[in-house]
């Protein structure tokens, strides 16, 4: 007993020089790892460096997303847009970088129309960086996710015969890459909820097993953090919309 008193007070300095010796960037992702979005990426923001920029957009986007009022949501991605825009001024072949813009492009996309996204060039540039990530990490699961729900995304937008003339997209090679995703990382929450939901938004009526299947499966892992049990709250919508029957209820879900 009188081993375990003396120990504590040790502990407790020890885990209090290790969180004030931590860096902006360290602490920046704590922060987003509570779900304190905002926070982290205005800290990480001030370190000017790539990789914290890229986790500044990250913060953001997630907040925009998942949190933000739709008031305020177009202005977070288009700040998320210009952090990610920052950190590959600094370095080039950074994969975060890259996939976070992606996100930020998707979003602006869905703010307009299926033809002014096209001819504002989206859905071409979101292909450019999920490939330049890729060609700097092939075994990206967060670019092989992403390049699985543009595909889905196009098609759903442009139909089957127009998506594959004009950017050679379809829905197969857009299964091909959700599933290399989760054998890349079978536990990840995010992934089978994006993939049940590009799904769903696809043909909620010949896909509704296999999205319950996908969407049962991100229920029965462990959050990783509070994105995750944001997203963990989402799969639980989606699956009592598709009980209830009601298509405006699987529709508002969705969205």
């Amino acid at each position: 007993m009188n081993r375990v008193c003396r120990f504590r007070p040790t502990s407790a300095l020890a885990i209090w020089f290790l969180l004030s010796a931590a860096t902006p960037y360290e602490k920046a992702v704590h922060l987003y790892e509570n779900g304190k979005f905002v926070m982290a990426a205005s800290l990480a923001e001030t370190a000017d460096t790539a990789s914290s920029l890229a986790l500044a957009a990250r913060a953001i986007l997630a907040h925009a997303v998942y949190v933000a009022d739709r008031s305020k949501r177009d202005a977070e991605v288009q700040k998320g847009a210009e952090l990610a825009r920052k950190a590959l001024a600094i370095d080039p072949g950074h994969v975060e970088a890259h996939l976070q813009l992606v996100v930020a492009l998707h979003q602006q996309a869905r703010t307009t129309t299926p033809i002014n996204a096209y001819f504002l060039g989206y859905a071409a540039e979101s292909l450019t960086h999920i490939k330049a990530a890729l060609s700097v990490d092939p075994s990206n699961h967060w670019a092989h996710a992403l390049l699985g729900g543009w595909h889905f995304e196009i098609v759903r937008l442009a139909g089957p015969v127009l998506s594959r003339i004009l950017f050679e997209a379809e829905l197969k090679i857009g299964r091909a890459e959700f599933t290399k995703a989760i054998t890349l990382k079978p536990q990840s929450l995010l992934i089978q909820y994006e993939w049940a939901r590009a799904l769903l938004l696809n043909d909620p009526d010949s896909n509704r097993t296999e999205a319950v299947q996908l969407l049962n499966s991100a229920l029965e892992a462990t959050p990783a953090d509070y994105l995750d049990k944001l997203i963990a709250i989402r799969a639980r919508t989606v699956l009592d919309a598709m009980t209830s029957g009601s298509a405006l209820d699987l529709s508002r879900a969705l969205h």
